[in-house]
């Protein structure tokens, strides 16, 4: 995939989790750049497996997360950002 940007990847992380969200009584609106994921309780440890093979999947990355700041596993923002760049690098 190219040219895909920290707004794509954030529509396609708040669609996958549109039910959690509801199920949560979170308004889509309420999520910003900071809001984290596991800490804010909206995705337990095995969710984040599975929302990071579904993002691998759909921006087809191939990384390891090594380089990834594990503070910021599910923060908004900066996980966007960053599988944006991933998403977006040549080959």
């Amino acid at each position: 995939m190219s040219d895909v940007s920290p707004d794509d990847v954030r529509s396609f992380l708040l669609d996958r989790l549109d039910d959690t969200l509801v199920d949560g009584g979170v308004d889509r609106g309420s999520i910003d750049d900071r809001t984290d994921l596991l800490e804010d309780g909206l995705l337990d440890s095995m969710g984040i497996v599975q929302l990071l093979a579904l993002i691998e999947d759909h921006f087809e990355l191939q990384t390891d997360w090594d380089d990834y700041d594990p503070e910021d596993i599910l923060v908004i923002g900066p996980f966007c950002a960053y599988v944006a760049r991933y998403a977006s690098a040549p080959a």
